[in-house]
């Protein structure tokens, strides 16, 4: 089932469990790529649910590198709709009201539930929890079990307590990140996320669960900030893959040169080149804007992969549209213009295909490999 695989179960023959084969294959891709120098793992919806899981239960990633080779390691999960908790605390009832509360919602209060609240005593059930992963745990469920087997490969407990604290140790030490849509906010009872009793006890829709999620690995890591994102669109994983965030953590540009803006400045200024005969990623779009005489931003679509070159000057005090306009989701990419420019230009028009410079995010030249899955991820999709 989705579910089996999402947490971990076994495959439809054997016992091996499914964060077993993501492990191989970041193994794999080190092996048959000997240049690679970066790996990007990333899931989308239900393939997002899984990483979240992955993340905590697996070896790999650990102190942000691969278990071989020591290759740097990212992990990118896309509007996952369930989260596995790190503790026994869930979000306060205060923090789970019905009506949508907004991408800038934020729960401070968490507590253990209480009996009658505490979906009769499965809350923390492996799943949304880390209850009975040890290995003097029952068998209770075969989905558990295998995934039980697998943790104990690299984590040796036996209590709960002593499972989530050195899975705790080891998450902090992940580069995992996550990206959420700002319109991904329909009630889990009406649509396609889960509304089972422990998972409602996170949030009612996606976002809200997200952003739950958020305040506790706060909680759980104080002084540290999860890295996170949001994209301006809601359950949709071309709008996420192609959102600013997920270019500047998964792909290699220079994203120190260019900021861009929530949603498109509400004056853009004069055209100096469309680019809409495919998708282009954003990073594309600034390689055209450099080499483009007197291009100083442009306005992007980010469903389409869509780019506009203007001349506009824009800065951080520059108006953007309502969030009632048309023009919602686009944005508008920018660089200073009282800097001087750079000789030679930061991007230039590349080959498909190939390197785009330096990348901040742990890498250098393109040479990366990046696998993800997406599993049930339109709307209407199962348990997504």
């Amino acid at each position: 089932s989705l579910q089996r695989w999402m947490y971990g179960g076994p495959a439809d023959r054997g016992n091996s469990s499914s964060f077993e084969v993501l492990d191989s294959m970041v193994d794999w891709a080190q092996v048959n790529y000997p240049h690679l120098r970066r790996l990007v793992v990333t899931g989308f919806s239900a393939g997002a649910q899984f990483l979240v899981r992955w993340a905590a239960m697996s070896p790999e990633g650990a102190n942000g590198l691969t278990m071989r080779k020591f290759l740097p390691l990212t992990i990118i999960a896309g509007s996952p709709s369930t989260f596995l908790y790190l503790s026994e605390e869930r979000p306060d009832s205060a923090c789970v009201p019905d009506e949508d509360q907004g991408q800038y919602w934020t729960c401070n209060d968490f507590s253990i539930p209480s009996p009658g609240q505490d979906c009769d005593s499965h809350w923390n059930k492996y799943g949304s929890g880390l209850g009975g992963m040890h290995w003097r745990a029952s068998s209770e469920g075969h989905t558990r079990y295998v995934a039980n087997k697998y943790l104990q490969k690299s984590i040796d407990a036996t209590s709960n307590s002593e499972v989530s604290k050195q899975i705790r140790g080891r998450w902090a030490t992940k580069d995992v990140r996550y990206l959420f849509g700002a319109m991904d906010t329909k009630h889990c009872d009406v649509s396609a996320c889960s509304n089972e009793c422990e998972h409602m006890l996170t949030g009612k829709n996606r976002l809200q669960r997200g952003l739950n999620f958020m305040s506790h690995l706060r909680r759980e890591f104080p002084g540290s900030e999860p890295l996170w994102g949001i994209f301006n669109f809601g359950h949709n994983h071309l709008a996420a893959y192609s959102s600013h965030h997920f270019t500047a953590w998964a792909l290699p540009y220079d994203n120190k040169k260019y900021q861009v803006t929530d949603r498109v400045v509400t004056d853009t200024g004069v055209p100096k080149a469309d680019y809409v005969d495919r998708f282009y990623a954003a990073w594309e779009c600034m390689g055209k804007c450099d080499n483009t005489p007197g291009c100083n931003s442009f306005m992007y679509i980010p469903l389409v992969g869509q780019c506009f070159l203007k001349d506009k000057c824009v800065d951080s005090s520059s108006p953007i549209v309502s969030p009632a306009s048309g023009a919602f989701q686009f944005q508008t990419f920018w660089k200073d213009c009282t800097l001087e420019p750079e000789e030679g230009g930061s991007h230039g028009d590349e080959e498909e295909g190939g390197s785009h410079g330096d990348e901040e995010e742990g890498g250098s030249d393109g040479n990366e490999e990046e696998g993800g899955s997406h599993g049930d991820d339109e709307e209407g999709g199962s348990d997504g």
